[in-house]
């Protein structure tokens, strides 16, 4: 099971004090903990310039749990619908692709779902390039071809393991999640050091970056 608020606590009073003070905090977790986690770096009153997920991040739950606390958190993914690229079998784009899974599903698309949407489209690919239906030839294309999909370049090492890279993602100032890495595929700029919790809950209770009425002076830091 993933550990708890309680659990996290003490870890996260830990990382705070000044003789630990991690730049850049790495959490594998299960996708509960990620909310957890959260939690207990705001009752340290402590976060770290970055915050990687090994999950959670593009989530629906996760950003349901954390509102806008999900802000400049980061994470790990094979996909996000912010990769800019185009399929070349149904001409969809990332996003294009995500819109349509929703509108079906009424969930958000995770790596998951354009996966085996991608691979319809790399075995299309290889039957049109073989011109065939011979198994033989269209696995030899397949391991050897680069095929474009709505989950970006995607071909295939001698193990039969995709190459694609994985990405480095992160909410933005709007809590939306953008691909930050690889810089080519990138569709925002990377947040560092993200800014602290004070820093965040001035911007929203002062007139200082938002413009709203505010019952905090001062400018935010």
């Amino acid at each position: 099971s993933s550990p708890s608020v309680a659990d996290l606590d003490p870890v996260a009073r830990n990382l705070s004090m000044s003789e630990t003070d991690p730049d850049v905090v790495v959490t594998c977790v299960y996708a509960e903990a990620c909310a957890n986690w959260i939690s207990s770096l705001r009752g340290a009153k402590w976060s770290p310039k970055a915050q990687v997920f090994t999950v959670c991040i593009g989530m629906d739950s996760f950003q349901e749990a954390v509102g806008l606390d999900a802000m400049y958190m980061t994470g790990i993914s094979p996909w996000d619908p912010s990769l800019p690229t185009k399929d070349d079998v149904v001409g969809w784009s990332a996003s294009e692709f995500a819109e349509s899974f929703f509108s079906y599903t009424s969930r958000t698309a995770t790596y998951h779902s354009a996966s085996a949407a991608a691979s319809v489209g790399a075995l299309v690919q290889a039957i049109e390039r073989s011109d065939s239906f011979d198994s033989d030839r269209i696995a030899s294309i397949l391991s050897s071809e680069e095929f474009t999909t709505l989950y970006g370049k995607l071909s295939f090492d001698g193990n039969g393991q995709s190459k694609a890279p994985s990405l480095f993602l992160q909410y933005n100032e709007n809590a939306t999640v953008q691909t930050v890495y690889p810089l080519e595929s990138r569709s925002g700029d990377l947040v560092y050091p993200m800014p602290t919790w004070e820093h965040r809950d001035c911007s929203f209770l002062s007139r200082c970056e938002t413009g709203s009425p505010s019952s905090v002076p001062g400018a935010c830091r």
